[in-house]
């Protein structure tokens, strides 16, 4: 986390925290595409198969080629990247870029919060040089679970993590070393992140050791 950290050290990146069973998952629609319908909320199944995630209703077909040429320029590094995940990520940012949301562009960062946390679901992309920046474990809330997450929420004192995309912000040094803030952007899903104080930082119980040591991230 600390080398994810130090790529989006020079300005705001955007960060989509997503999961197949959650309304958050739905970026807001473009001009000319229709939005599928959010799914009721749902509790993940114990499987470790991630959720299917909805595909974007109606959109259009440069659109969803210019998306599968990406994946391929990204390789390898994004063989882990579910292609309906990078869909959903990629017509978001396409959304918030001309609406003025997004301060420096070109950095995407995506989480595939239906993964369980001991796998590296944390994927930083340079959207202009067309390549994978690095891929990391991420940990979620205490409040959303242990190995799966199966619980969001936008409310205080929840403990859990909140879907949908974010801005960064500001950065800090605080318990964990260097810290970013987070400025959610969707209404009623994350908009509470920065108040909530919902951050990027490196920790000792999101590490690989600290997985093999108690099967999951997170204390």
């Amino acid at each position: 986390m600390s080398r994810v950290l130090g790529l989006i050290r020079g300005g705001a990146a955007i960060v989509l925290w997503l999961a197949g069973c959650q309304p958050a998952q739905h970026p807001p629609a473009l001009p000319g595409v229709a939005a599928s319908p959010p799914p009721k909320f749902a509790a993940l199944p114990d499987s470790l198969r991630p959720t299917p995630v909805p595909a974007v209703a109606a959109l259009p077909d440069t659109l969803r080629q210019a998306i599968a040429l990406l994946r391929r320029d990204l390789g390898s590094a994004a063989a882990g990247l579910r292609p309906e995940v990078l869909t959903q990520a990629c017509v978001g940012y396409l959304t918030l870029r001309p609406a003025g949301r997004i301060e420096q562009a070109g950095v995407l960062a995506v989480a595939d919060m239906d993964l369980p946390n001991t796998t590296e679901r944390l994927w930083v992309l340079d959207l202009k040089q067309r390549k994978v920046l690095h891929r990391s474990l991420v940990a979620h809330g205490r409040g959303s679970g242990h190995l799966r997450a199966q619980r969001f929420s936008n409310l205080a004192k929840s403990a859990c993590t909140s879907l949908g995309f974010y801005r960064t912000s500001g950065s800090y040094a605080g318990l964990h070393g260097y810290s970013r803030r987070l400025l959610g952007l969707d209404k009623e899903q994350n908009t509470n992140a920065f108040d909530r104080y919902v951050v990027l930082h490196a920790a000792d119980y999101a590490s690989p050791a600290y997985a093999r040591r108690h099967g999951h991230l997170g204390y």
